[in-house]
């Protein structure tokens, strides 16, 4: 009877691993994706003996943060700080959303030689990416279901399907064993643009022994299946067929091309014109035309070309649907668009589901529409116009039916996700379930698997263009303060006849009418403290002031603010 093991690292003492050059075996290091959704980076090292280890990155993606807006970046300096850069032989791509792909620009200068390998969709949208980026990636195209040899590790690419055209899993083979990871994926036979998930094909991978899959987990609490776009590509066309008056604007995600079909085909059936509105429908639109996803005869216009016209004529299909605040959606609401601003008798589909931690900006949005007397339709109203590209329960004891492995290690979730996935698994007999986090280097031996240790993980925000600071640092702890403190600037002068002049201003702090009078208060403080003994034996010459007299001023004025309002704003005192 085989022996089972499940573990979760805070009930463990691993230790801090100062070196990956010399790990013998396979292993599994998430650093972006495992306990969060979004900001996959996944590494696989494989040493042999008296050699060392060598490592592939699978994906490298971003997240996103609504509230100040900002992308946010897996901080892969901590991995090639213990690990010889020559050891990491390449990066492999799952498929083009941009939690898989979107921090390669921002990066790419601390592996700027290495090949990247994706399939034609998602190698024409990273491309494109290099290209808006002025940089040069090493983009190497594999045909679907093609295979390369990246030094001991064989990579097949298996198709399945997704929200997004091309997605794959990557079959990766070594001379210690056999990784499925899968990637994003969901069962899908009946497909409106390319190929449906083969049974077969995933069987015969099943057949060959599987060490470990490591395995998407975003809607492990959904029982059922997911759904077919096929279905939402009905109801899709006949909720659009039933709007005679006014534009009609469908907020969807831009990559899920089986969706933009179905847009067009509604608005075909309806009498409407297809209108894209947003950047990255128009670049997801000419990958789709590259790659032949689109048929010949699918033309969408482009927003400013619109103007001509009639609105009961318009289908708009945006950007924005999660109430991103520089979205085409977002800007249509609130009246900042160029080209269009949606009111009063106009309607709204919004054709997605609400990604967790998205409510309250997804929510905001529809309650601006509401406002201006837009009609607003969800799947609570029209029914089914969505359905999830991840796997629902029942997907998941297909895929583990086929697949079969002796490891299974949940990814693409949070912590709860991740948990649920490996009760599942334990539940459908597999022999080891091993639920980790970023940071942890997991053994993939398929009789004792087990964490070898941990490294140091984190975050990067990209500030700007192309800065990256990392998220926990002193840059950004600063910002924080500043945004719920405020700051406090003390400057002194000295002016003729050694006379002292002390000036105070304020940013984030008091209404204007108010900030003369708190000034007054903190000027009298900081003459206080030269006016002391105390200040003046530590006065070293005119014009300049010792450490200790800096810090009493800092001191009183902080004892001041506490008493007065509470809390101690930032100062920064120039003396």
């Amino acid at each position: 009877m085989l022996q089972r093991k499940q573990f979760s690292f805070r009930e463990q003492n691993v230790p801090r691993l100062l070196s990956l050059n010399n790990l013998e075996g396979l292993y599994f290091l998430p650093l972006g994706g495992s306990n969060e959704i979004g900001m996959n980076l996944n590494l696989y090292g494989y040493g042999a003996p008296g050699e060392l280890t060598e490592w592939i990155i699978v994906d490298f993606g971003v997240s996103f943060s609504h509230t100040p807006d900002r992308v946010i970046v897996p901080d892969i300096h901590p991995f090639l700080e213990i690990t010889d850069p020559k050891q990491i032989k390449g990066i492999v791509l799952t498929h083009g959303h941009e939690d898989h792909i979107g921090a390669l620009p921002y990066i790419h200068h601390l592996l700027p030689e290495l090949p990247i390998y994706a399939t034609p969709f998602t190698a024409f949208l990273l491309q494109q990416k290099a290209i808006e980026s002025k940089i040069v990636m090493d983009i190497r195209e594999i045909p679907l279901s093609g295979s390369v040899e990246i030094g001991h590790f064989v990579v097949d690419y298996v198709s399945l399907t997704h929200s997004i055209p091309e997605s794959n899993a990557i079959l990766i083979r070594t001379p210690k064993g056999k990784i499925f990871h899968t990637g994003d994926w969901k069962i899908s036979k009946e497909t409106m643009v390319g190929g449906g998930i083969c049974e077969k094909t995933l069987r015969a991978i099943g057949d060959q022994g599987i060490t470990a899959i490591v395995c998407d987990s975003t809607t492990v609490f959904e029982e059922g299946f997911s759904g077919s776009e096929v279905d939402v590509s009905h109801r899709l066309i006949s909720c659009v067929k039933e709007l005679k008056e006014g534009r009609v604007v469908i907020g969807c995600f831009a990559s899920n091309v089986e969706r933009l079909t179905s847009c067009y085909l509604a608005a075909k059936a309806s009498g409407r014109v297809p209108i894209l509105a947003g950047r990255s429908l128009q670049r997801i639109a000419k990958a789709a035309i590259h790659c032949g996803y689109f048929s010949s005869d699918m033309n969408f216009l482009e927003i400013k070309e619109a103007e001509n016209i009639p609105p009961e004529k318009q289908l708009i299909i945006a950007t924005g649907s999660q109430g991103e605040p520089k979205a085409a959606l977002t800007a249509m609401a609130i009246g900042t668009h160029h080209f269009l601003t949606l009111g009063e008798g106009d309607h709204v589909i919004f054709s997605c589901r609400v990604i967790p931690g998205n409510e309250k900006s997804v929510y905001a949005l529809q309650n601006c529409l509401t406002s201006k007397g837009v009609n607003v339709i969800t799947s609570k109203i029209a029914g089914e116009i969505h359905v999830s590209g991840h796997p629902y329960r029942e997907e998941l004891r297909q895929m583990y039916t086929w697949i079969r492995p002796h490891i299974s290690v949940p990814t693409h979730g949070e912590a709860r996700h991740l948990r649920e996935h490996a009760n599942l698994a334990k539940s459908l007999g597999v022999p080891h379930d091993m639920c980790i986090e970023n940071g942890m280097v997991l053994h993939l031996d398929k009789e004792k698997p087990k964490v070898a240790g941990f490294i140091s993980h984190g975050k990067l925000i990209v500030d700007g263009k192309k800065r990256l600071i990392p998220e926990n640092g002193i840059e950004m702890n600063e910002r924080f303060a500043l945004l719920e403190k405020g700051i406090v600037f003390i400057s002194r002068h000295v002016r003729k006849g050694n006379r002292i002049h002390i000036s105070v201003s304020f940013e984030g702090l008091f209404e204007h009418n108010e900030r003369e009078t708190w000034s007054k208060e903190i000027r009298k403080r900081v003459f206080q403290c030269y006016v002391s003994k105390s200040a003046s034996e530590e006065t070293e010459k005119i014009g300049h002031a010792s450490d200790g007299l800096k810090q009493r001023i800092e001191e009183r004025v902080r004892q001041f603010f506490r008493q007065r309002i509470g809390k101690e704003p930032l100062l920064c005192i120039h003396i």
